[in-house]
């Protein structure tokens, strides 16, 4: 996640050496000896990082047609990892975000011969985990203020990216985070931080600002 801190330095201000730091760290990491190890839990949260950490990078002159084609071709590997069948035992939000990211994929990367087939089958999962996540009242079934966090950040992107797109998503979705958001707000403390109630690990979909992770604002 700390791409996403270089590529947005590098679009505030222009400046080359970001975008190479940016772009040397991404090729690092697939450098690294497990690169092809695209099944484990950070791999939605990365795909997520590596997509938003592109499009700030889009028009730097480091990331050459031959740099992208090699980071875009990882990118492919990841998904489809991501879109083979998921254990019965996967975590929840393991779930939740491995779709949201899949989703992003498919619509940062429209070209890829699979992309219409992620869209929908990512929209798909996101649509009936909502519904089966996420009670009617607003209060994810897990009862932690931490993957309300969570679920409330995947379905706000996937809502957001979708309208970008042009995909239309059931009305229980926007119903339901509307309720999601409702009760972050009623149980938000005066400095605007929420409460620790049940596991927690602390991270966050994507943070885009520095400020704590309890932070709801």
């Amino acid at each position: 996640q700390s791409l996403v801190r270089l590529a947005q330095a590098y679009f505030l201000s222009r400046d080359p050496q970001r975008a190479e730091a940016c772009v040397s760290a991404i090729e690092s990491c697939l450098a690294s000896p497990d690169r092809t190890d695209t099944g484990g839990p950070e791999t939605g949260f990365r795909l997520i990082s590596w997509c938003w950490a592109l499009v700030l990078l889009r028009d730097a002159e480091t990331l050459t047609r031959v740099r992208f084609t090699v980071m875009a071709d990882v990118i492919r590997q990841h998904a489809s990892r991501l879109a083979a069948p998921k254990r019965p035992t996967t975590p929840s939000t393991q779930i939740t975000v491995d779709a949201l990211a899949l989703f992003y994929v498919a619509a940062l990367f429209p070209d890829f011969p699979e992309s219409d087939r992620w869209r929908e089958l990512a929209a798909h999962l996101l649509v009936t985990e909502c519904e089966r996540q996420v009670h009617p009242d607003g209060v994810h079934f897990e009862q932690s203020t931490c993957f309300q966090r969570y679920a409330t950040d995947v379905y706000l992107h996937f809502l957001l990216l979708a309208e970008r797109v042009g995909i239309d998503v059931p009305a229980l979705v926007s119903e339901r985070v509307q309720r999601m958001l409702e009760f972050v707000l009623a149980i938000r403390m005066p400095d605007g931080t929420v409460p620790s109630i049940g596991d927690s690990d602390g991270g966050s979909l994507l943070p885009l600002t520095l400020r704590s992770t309890a932070d709801s604002r």
